[in-house]
């Protein structure tokens, strides 16, 4: 689903707060590459659950590192 919408990541809420993040990352390393099928895992079993953020006009270099 994803793929097909040219989206690579999702934010995850419950009752309306985030409580993390999946992206094609989080999916390659903890579904495909260990041989599971996303029909047999919830989200929250990939999700990386500590989600930082940053303002739009900080620069990219200081909210890379």
């Amino acid at each position: 689903m994803m793929s097909d919408k040219n989206v690579g990541a999702l934010l995850v809420t419950e009752r309306d707060k985030l409580i993390g993040i999946v992206s094609e990352r989080d999916y390659t390393r903890k579904v495909a590459l260990k041989g599971k099928s996303s029909k047999e895992l919830k989200v929250r079993e990939i999700i990386s659950g500590q989600v930082l953020s940053v303002t739009r006009n900080i620069r990219s270099r200081n909210a890379c590192v």
